[in-house]
């Protein structure tokens, strides 16, 4: 995982697996088991699959929700 701290928001970098998919986000657990909302487009919840692995990057400012910068199969 990399975060970069000391700015409003913060960028992580994991590789996941997919455990839920709804119209506007993933449900994902990485590695170390720690489950994650992310928000992403509704166009990506038709490409992947639940139970698959991902390399994923998402934002989380300060106040909002985590959302999606790039996802790709491990």
């Amino acid at each position: 995982m990399v975060a970069f701290v000391g700015c409003q928001s913060t960028e992580t970098a994991e590789v996941v697996k997919i455990i839920e998919i709804n119209e506007n986000n993933i449900v994902v657990e990485n590695l170390s088991n720690r489950i994650t909302t992310i928000t992403v487009p509704k166009i990506i919840t038709n490409l992947i699959k639940v139970d698959k692995e991902y390399f994923v990057k998402y934002k989380h400012r300060r106040w909002g929700d985590p959302k999606i910068v790039s996802i790709e199969p491990r």
